[in-house]
């Protein structure tokens, strides 16, 4: 990973969700869909900020004012990162950006983000979501890979 605030986040989010993992392995069923849910509104949201400081801090480094104020006006109102969200996203950037992200992220991945995203707005809207452990295990590894491929593409011009 070439930001290193980002991985320092990341780090951060990783025993989040381990904790949760481990509380929710010695609970009965209806409260490990409780973990869950808390789980998938929480990685959906880990993945929004992944993506505004990985941003933010590829315009750092000497970069003008303009460049800051584009890049803050973009990456602070960004929610419900859905791949093609996503990909809308790093298009304001760079067009290769969004082409990349396009051909290098697996169907599986992208269905893997944009699952747990439906899941969090069932949830932030009060609607079911069936989600378990075990889905939101498997959407988390993907988001990981993700959010490590994002990385990838944008700091790969520096």
């Amino acid at each position: 990973m070439t930001c290193s605030e980002l991985e320092d986040y990341l780090v951060e989010v990783d025993g989040v969700v381990k904790d949760a993992f481990l509380v929710g392995s010695v609970l009965n069923p209806k409260m490990q869909s409780y973990i869950a849910q808390f789980l998938s509104v929480y990685i959906s949201g880990s993945m929004e900020e992944g993506l505004r400081i990985l941003l933010i801090e590829f315009a750092k480094p000497g970069s003008p004012d303009e460049i800051h104020k584009f890049t803050k006006h973009n990456v602070e109102g960004f929610t419900t990162p859905f791949a093609n969200n996503i990909k809308q996203l790093l298009n304001k950037f760079s067009s290769d950006w969004g082409s990349e992200f396009s051909t290098r992220i697996e169907h599986s991945q992208k269905a893997s983000l944009d699952s747990l995203v439906v899941n969090k707005n069932n949830i932030a809207h009060g609607r079911q979501s069936l989600i378990t452990l075990v889905d939101v295990e498997k959407f988390y590894k993907d988001c990981q890979k993700i959010i490590e491929l994002i990385d990838d593409i944008v700091f790969k011009v520096v």
